[in-house]
């Protein structure tokens, strides 16, 4: 017997109504206004029946085609690999960077000395729930990029050095923790999202839109 829709997990519904929106648009089926409205109210919603509703007059279904196209690019495979639940990066008089569809270890010593350096979880696969960042910047600059569904706690000290953190609370439950700590001197560290899941689930939808109407 199938769960009743009320007690199905709300991330879960949200998930499958911000799929049905993208297909129909993809399809031509909405405009891009109606898409983009209907998109900000199933970020908003709090209940079941709001997020069904967005979704009852379109006629159609997500098929294996699309479910193919979302994998490719929100499941892509890591192209870095680090080994073991511990990884160090050091910038030193140079410029460093983490990016794209890595695999993040438990720990990460990262060490920037008159040097840039940039940590971008944004498309990055999360080996636990748990991760640890541990900064040692000097007269440096290192800018962190993380996911809308993350949770960051940050206690970092710094001497002479600024600390911007333009973080909100998550719109979903956060599915990781990013604790980042260390000493800042004389350096910047900013820490903010490079891209919200509305603005990367948009992008999508444009793509798929562009593909499928070729």
């Amino acid at each position: 017997m199938a769960v009743k829709f009320e007690d199905r997990p709300l991330d879960k519904v949200r998930e499958e109504v911000i799929d049905q929106l993208v297909m129909n648009y993809s399809h031509g089926e909405l405009s891009q206004e109606a898409f983009e409205a209907r998109l900000d109210q199933a970020f908003d919603a709090i209940a079941h029946q709001q997020l069904a509703d967005l979704v009852e007059d379109l006629p159609l279904q997500v098929d294996a085609k699309y479910e193919q196209s979302k994998a490719a690019r929100f499941d892509a495979h890591s192209t870095k690999i680090f080994a073991g639940s511990e990884h160090s990066v050091v910038a030193i008089l140079s410029s460093q960077s983490m990016k794209g569809a890595w695999q993040v270890p438990a720990k990460i010593k990262a060490y920037s000395v008159l040097g840039s350096l940039k940590i971008d979880f944004t498309d990055a696969h999360f080996e636990s729930d748990e991760i640890h960042v541990q900064l040692l910047d000097l007269v440096g600059d290192i800018k962190i990029f993380v996911p809308e569904f993350a949770r960051v706690t940050c206690n970092v000290a710094n001497i002479i050095s600024s600390l911007d953190n333009h973080l909100e609370a998550p719109i979903q439950a956060p599915k990781v923790h990013i604790h980042i700590s260390g000493y800042s001197v004389l350096s910047s560290i900013d820490i903010k999202v490079r891209q919200t899941m509305r603005e990367r689930f948009i992008a999508f939808a444009d793509k798929l839109k562009r593909n499928w109407t070729t």
